[in-house]
């Protein structure tokens, strides 16, 4: 069984067994990777700007991308 699928099972029985004491439990998020390909494809597309959510995870290669085509990372 691989790594993702027991973090699975296992968030699946905590939130059946929070839900019958009357609680809800958070569901995991995961957070968005911004990576050279992604500012590749946004200044392909003429991109001046890029709005990613505040925990985005952007690489160095991304960084540099983005001073290189001139496109404004934008955390919300």
């Amino acid at each position: 069984m691989d790594k993702e699928r027991l973090i699975q099972i296992v968030t699946e029985e905590v939130q059946k067994e929070l839900a019958g004491k009357g609680k809800v439990a958070p569901s995991p998020r995961k957070r968005m990777l911004i990576n050279e390909e992604v500012m590749l494809k946004a200044a392909k597309e003429g991109c001046k700007e890029l709005r990613v959510p505040k925990d985005a995870i952007i690489t160095p290669f991304a960084r540099d991308r983005a001073l290189e085509f001139r496109i404004k990372i934008i955390k919300e």
